[in-house]
């Protein structure tokens, strides 16, 4: 099994030194949600695959990849928002014996929830809906690629700095579960993917 932990402790650590210097600055700011917003992360994450198959459970070792969100949303209370989430994680593997490349990628995405405690600049997050896992097989001009969908379901939690009336940059991290039931392998093997991963994004946030 791989270990991630180096790599979120050094995620953790670049993100404090980055937005520690920023606080004094974000203070002269107030957190003021009255309307629309759009937001956009970056990061890595790591997840985890299983597959159930005639009573057989294989699971993989964790991998560590990239990681993406968008989002948008509206604050019906200065507090709370409604809102689409998208949450991605992705990662290119070189196949062994061959010069084709693997990318796996697992997605959610779903209308999202939003609450500012105290509004102050910590906030909670959840989202259920569609979830995916793409894979995509890519050899010289030929690509070939599989798609399967289930359900998804996202936790998130995090903390935004308003760096003026209306940006803020934030530091957030998503806890995303897939379920894909009835997979087809081969011909007549039908089994069940659950896919689990764990993200740390930067998050560039907009409000109107």
């Amino acid at each position: 099994m791989r270990s991630y932990r180096p790599t979120l402790i050094a995620l953790l650590i670049i993100g404090l030194m980055v937005t520690l210097p920023l606080t004094a600055e974000a203070g002269r700011h107030p957190h003021e949600r009255t309307g629309f917003s759009i937001g956009f992360n970056l990061g890595a994450g790591n997840s985890e695959m299983e597959l159930s198959l005639g009573g057989l459970d294989l699971t993989g070792d964790r991998e560590t990849g990239g990681a993406g969100n968008f989002r948008l949303g509206y604050a019906i209370e200065q507090n709370f928002l409604i809102g689409l989430e998208v949450s991605v994680w992705t990662k290119t593997y070189d196949v062994e014996g061959s010069l084709a490349d693997l990318t796996v990628s697992y997605g959610i995405a779903g209308p999202s929830v939003t609450w500012f405690p105290g509004n102050s600049g910590f906030f909670l997050r959840a989202a259920v809906g569609s979830g995916q896992v793409d894979l995509e097989l890519s050899e010289s001009n030929l690509t070939t690629t599989a798609q399967e969908s289930g359900f998804g379901g996202l936790a998130a939690l995090g903390y935004e700095w308003r760096l003026t009336q209306k940006f803020a940059l934030g530091a957030q991290l998503d806890l995303g579960y897939i379920k894909i039931s009835d997979v087809v392998f081969g011909r007549d093997d039908v089994g069940d993917v659950t896919v689990n991963f764990a993200n740390i994004t930067a998050a560039l946030n907009w409000y109107w």
